[in-house]
């Protein structure tokens, strides 16, 4: 026998548009991504007026597998930046993977006493009749869970989190111990290539003795001829502090026996105060990606 099910479009809306932005900012945090307020409002806003379907008649399975599957890559694709086919795929599976813990977490409600039969599934997407604060609870839920995993990483401060590079220049060699941070996206504008973040005391084996008594970096290295046509002015934005760094294209570039293409941005203050690392490199320089 049919059950009649009423949808409330106004509750569907502003559920799914809370859940959605929920997973995405599950999902950035995961990553590691730097989120995009225009991004992450469209790619919310795709997945909040998709889950509409649940409204429509049941499709074939074939046919729901694949508005499933397609709506998903594009609001990968919508959220994320595209580096790389490697880097989009992962980024998919994670936002996958968190959708389904959300929905496996929800879908438990139903065998509580006071929540059974409570949601209607339809065409791959679930309208949920539980009472407000049970959603929005199982969201903040599911932040505090990931919020709880991400501090017992970075807490995990292991040799494994520190890399041994190797900058060379004009025959001369630096050795810079560099931090990973996930965080870091910093790109060279024209060129591309991803910035490793370097200490200027930790270059003092390449870089002209000028380089530490005048205060125009880009200026005194453009006189040098092994720098001449490698600098670039790299613009960064922080926390507290927004610029132009000085940067420069090495020979070489090596994280341990790995060569990689990059960008070496100097800066002027200590990276860190204890002096265990002297520069900071992110996921593409560590992993290839």
């Amino acid at each position: 026998m049919s059950e009649e099910v009423t949808v409330y479009v106004d509750l569907l809306f502003f559920v799914n548009a809370v859940i959605n932005s929920t997973l995405l900012y599950i999902t950035y945090k995961i990553t590691g991504g730097k989120i995009s307020p225009l991004r992450f409002f469209l790619a919310a806003a795709l997945a909040t007026v998709y889950g509409l379907v649940v409204c429509l008649p049941a499709f074939s399975f074939t046919l729901n597998l694949f508005f499933k599957i397609a709506v998903a890559a594009v609001i990968s694709l919508i959220a994320f930046d595209f580096r790389s086919m490697r880097i989009y795929f992962k980024n998919l599976i994670i936002f996958l993977l968190v959708s389904f813990g959300y929905v496996g977490l929800i879908t438990a409600f139903q065998y509580l006493p006071f929540a059974n039969s409570s949601f209607y599934v339809n065409n791959g997407e679930i309208y949920y009749n539980l009472p407000l604060p049970y959603l929005l609870i199982m969201g903040i839920f599911l932040c505090l869970l990931q919020r709880i995993i991400s501090d017992f990483y970075k807490r995990r401060t292991t040799k494994e989190e520190l890399f041994e590079c190797h900058i060379s220049i004009g025959g001369k060699k630096a050795d810079v111990c560099c931090l990973y941070d996930s965080g870091n996206f910093l790109r060279e504008t024209l060129s591309g290539l991803p910035v490793a973040v370097v200490e200027r005391s930790a270059l003092k084996k390449i870089l002209p003795e000028e380089a530490f008594r005048e205060t125009d970096l880009f200026e005194t290295l453009s006189k040098n001829p092994a720098f001449r046509n490698r600098l670039f002015l790299i613009p960064f934005k922080g926390a507290a502090e927004n610029g132009l760094l000085t940067g420069f294209r090495p020979d070489v570039f090596m994280i341990g026996e790995k060569a990689r293409r990059a960008v070496v941005a100097i800066v002027p203050k200590d990276l860190d105060r204890n002096g265990k690392y002297r520069g900071i490199i992110g996921r593409e320089l560590c992993y290839g990606e």
